[in-house]
């Protein structure tokens, strides 16, 4: 099965022309008036806030595919914990990246194609992340495959990064050895979840 079908880049509505941002950032002071005041010296509460400049303009776009473990041993606080996380994700990637998002238990599932960050998508894969359910055994290497495969499958991949971000407890007990998936130059992330998860892919 090929994983040629990941959607191209859309201009966002907003994409005019925009004032120049501020490199460093910016800074939101909100002070409270009030009608009257004592004649001496009164201390008023402000509130600044202070936020990171917009770094999507001066980074390629991230083509990013999330592998997570859906297995058995995932059910209850762990993935709970890995929707927690992946909504975190969803929300903080912007309309220059994709992501893609697949699980895997016994085998590996492609629940999306590599999706634009819009509004509609976010939207999408944030109900898609609510929905999912824990049951089967444990098989890393098949997920990393699956998305492996869809980056190397991809139609655009010129000027943009790549990324797999592996959430599991690490309890394989399906498939070969995980850490031996040829992943070449492709980053992969793992984040552990449980008390005894075992940091090692394998």
């Amino acid at each position: 099965m090929s994983f040629n079908d990941d959607e191209q880049l859309l201009a966002p509505p907003d994409s005019g022309p925009k004032p120049t941002p501020i490199i460093q950032g910016r800074a939101q002071v909100v002070s409270k008036n009030k009608s009257t005041v004592p004649l001496e010296e009164t201390k008023l509460r402000v509130l600044l806030e202070i936020t990171g400049g917009d770094s999507s303009n001066d980074r390629p776009g991230l083509d990013l595919v999330a592998v997570l473990d859906v297995s058995g041993s995932m059910a209850g606080e762990k993935l709970a914990k890995v929707k927690t996380a992946m909504l975190f994700v969803i929300k903080k990637l912007s309309p220059i990246d994709r992501l893609s998002v697949v699980t895997f238990a016994e085998d590996a599932r492609r629940l999306c194609p590599l999706r634009q960050i819009t509004e509609d998508s976010q939207k999408f894969l944030e109900n898609l992340v609510n929905g999912l359910n824990a049951d089967g055994a444990t098989n890393i290497t098949a997920g990393l495959q699956t998305g492996l495969k869809i980056i190397n499958d991809r139609n655009l991949s010129g000027g943009r990064s790549v990324g797999i971000m592996l959430m599991s407890d690490g309890e394989q007990n399906r498939g070969g050895d995980a850490a031996q998936v040829p992943v070449g130059k492709v980053p992969v992330h793992t984040f552990g979840f449980g008390v005894n998860h075992d940091p090692r892919v394998r």
